[in-house]
């Protein structure tokens, strides 16, 4: 049987490699019985019987590739987003170019924007896959920022007191 071969008389009988391969394909594609059976050769609803019927081993296999296909999709995601920054910069200088009608850049700033949240997301995706910090977030209180501004200057006198106004009291520049 050659590959992506799907059988149209199915048998009886298969080997056991060939259902723990079978199985392997399936949760590398993420569950997806049709791009499967293509890539086997093995009708989907016996691969999904195999799937129901051996679950334990499934999921034990799952579990076991996991980590392989979230390195997959994060190569992926640094993929696409190298590819959405380059595609920005393009839309950037179409932006800034001369000549152009008004409605084009209008056009050009908008697929901007979404190719920026997209790339934003990727990154955001990607961090987040490898373990690393997607936010920043820092809380210090008022007596530890003086504290390291005196580490940073030493000898700065920091003297006063701060009061609440609106805009309309602040003085005129």
């Amino acid at each position: 049987m050659k590959k992506g071969e799907i059988l149209t008389h199915p048998r009886n009988k298969y080997s056991a490699a060939e259902m723990e391969y079978a199985l392997l394909e399936l949760a590398l594609m993420n569950d997806n019985l049709a791009r499967t059976a293509r890539k086997v050769g093995i009708d989907s609803g016996t691969l999904g019987k195999w799937r129901n019927k051996y679950a334990e081993r499934y999921e034990d296999i799952k579990a076991r590739v996991a980590p392989m296909v979230e390195k997959q999709i994060v190569a992926q995601a640094r993929i696409n987003a190298r590819k959405a920054a380059e595609v920005a910069e393009h839309l950037l200088d179409k932006v800034d170019e001369d000549g152009l009608s008004l409605g084009d850049r209008a056009q050009a700033a908008k697929a901007f924007n979404q190719v920026s949240i997209g790339m934003g997301v990727q990154i955001d995706k990607t961090l987040l896959l490898e373990g690393r910090p997607t936010e920043i977030l820092e809380t210090r209180d008022a007596q530890a920022m003086l504290k390291e501004l005196a580490e940073i200057a030493p000898g700065l006198t920091v003297d006063g007191h701060a009061i609440d106004v609106t805009p309309q009291e602040l003085p005129a520049p």
